[in-house]
Order: C-alpha cells, then sequence, then structure tokens
C-alpha cells in the first residue's frame, strides 16, 4: 500500500522535471531478436538526489520480465520512476526482457539537481543487450566502449547534458532524442510517437521526499550488484 501511494506521489512529483525529452528507436535490425531493454541511472556523488521518469512508453515488439536494481518504482509500459541516493543506492538500473520489434519510443523526464563540488553530474544511459542481461547487441561510438545508445549528464542546466551515439553495427539501428520546451502543454500525436505527457499539479517537495524516506527504510537494503555497464564518477566504464 505505502510503496503504490509512494509511485503515484513520486509521478505527479518528478513528471514536472525540468528536462523533457523524446526518445525513439529504430530497432528494424533487431526484429525478433530476444534480449534486454536496460537503463542505468548513476549517481555522480551528490550530495543533490536527482529523479527520472520513463512514460508514455510504446513499442511494437513484446515486453518480459523485468528486473530492477536500486531504486526504482514501476512496470513498463507503464510510468517508471528511478532515484539516485548518492548514499544508499548509487547504482540504479531498469533492465527488461524484451522481444524487439522494429521501434520503440518514449518520453524521459529529468531532474536537474547539480553535481556538487567535487561530484560528477548523475547521469542516465541507455543499452540494448543480450539475454545474459551483459553482452551489448549494437556497438556503438560511445567513447566508453560501454556501447550506450543515449545518455543525458544532469549538470545543473534546463537541458542537461544529452549525448545520442552513432551505432556503428548493426545497421538498422539508430536513435533520436529530442529535447521538449515546457512552456506549453504539447501537441498531438504524430506517426505514431506517444501523446505528450499531461503536466499534473505540483506537489511540495517535502512530501515525496517523506514518503521516500519512509519507505526506504521499512525495506532491507543490499549493496548494489556490479554491472558491465556501471560508469565511475568520472563517467568512465568499469
Amino acid at each position: 500500500m505505502l510503496k503504490t501511494l509512494l509511485l503515484c506521489v513520486l509521478s505527479a512529483a518528478f513528471l514536472r522535471a525540468d528536462s523533457l525529452y523524446l526518445v525513439a528507436l529504430n530497432t528494424t535490425a533487431l526484429d525478433g531478436t530476444n534480449g534486454d531493454l536496460v537503463v542505468d541511472f548513476i549517481s555522480g556523488g551528490g550530495p543533490e538526489q536527482n529523479a527520472i521518469s520513463i512514460a508514455g512508453f510504446m513499442t511494437d515488439g513484446t515486453l518480459g520480465t523485468p528486473s530492477p536494481t536500486g531504486d526504482v518504482f514501476g512496470t513498463l509500459p507503464s510510468t517508471v520512476i528511478m532515484v539516485t541516493d548518492p548514499v544508499n543506492s548509487a547504482f540504479n538500473e531498469y533492465l527488461t526482457g524484451i522481444t524487439f520489434g522494429t521501434e520503440m519510443s518514449f518520453y524521459l523526464d529529468v531532474t536537474t539537481n547539480a553535481p556538487g563540488t567535487g561530484s560528477a553530474p548523475d547521469e542516465v544511459s541507455l543499452y540494448l543487450l543480450g539475454t545474459d542481461g551483459m553482452t551489448s547487441l549494437v556497438t556503438t561510438d560511445d567513447p566508453t566502449s560501454a556501447d550506450a545508445l543515449l545518455t543525458v549528464d544532469i549538470d545543473g542546466s534546463a537541458n542537461g547534458i544529452p549525448t545520442t551515439y552513432n551505432v556503428l553495427s548493426p545497421s538498422g539501428v539508430s536513435t533520436d532524442m529530442t529535447f521538449i520546451p515546457q512552456q506549453s502543454g504539447g501537441g498531438g500525436n504524430n506517426g505514431g510517437s506517444p501523446s505528450p505527457v499531461p503536466e499534473p499539479a505540483p506537489l511540495p517537495i517535502a512530501a515525496w521526499v517523506w514518503l521516500f524516506w519512509m519507505y526506504r527504510y521499512r525495506k532491507p537494503r543490499g549493496r548494489y550488484r556490479e554491472h558491465p555497464h556501471y560508469r565511475d564518477g568520472a563517467g568512465t566504464r568499469r
């Protein structure tokens, strides 16, 4: 019950984040392939927390069983929310099995709390992996050799630092990420893309922080697991 209430409060709070992106992936070359869709959300060291929401998820593929790590709430295709905590949950991951189709798209909404002195920005990254959850199905020009398709570094600016990487192989896989200014309520549907996420009424930040910490200390905590795509505070693949 508390977890459900927490998810509702977090959804309302975080869908008003300052940076909103529409992410669209062409996965034609992977059509019919079984694998894992992975979103990592890494703390750069704090001290501030950040959160992301993944909403309006659409694909012509078939989602499988999710395997979240860290502070992750919700299940695709419904809204998924992830929260960084530099002390208790520096590594957060939403991993779900998927039989890829030819396309997928979603909205990525990101808070914009800047890193403290000596800390790196919190970072969001997206991967397409094999069923072992480790081997990348694509090769990209990601300079860390982690084969990310995109990253967003939360540096405190309104847009953050969004980066999409070119897919070197196979051909027929590509990523597009478009920043959406939030001055207005959004437009209509376009060629099957998800409809813009409506902005709910804002909630006091203290409310979701209180509920989040209540939930955190009611559940057992464990060390986050090491992951082959985990990047340290300097953005280096470990």
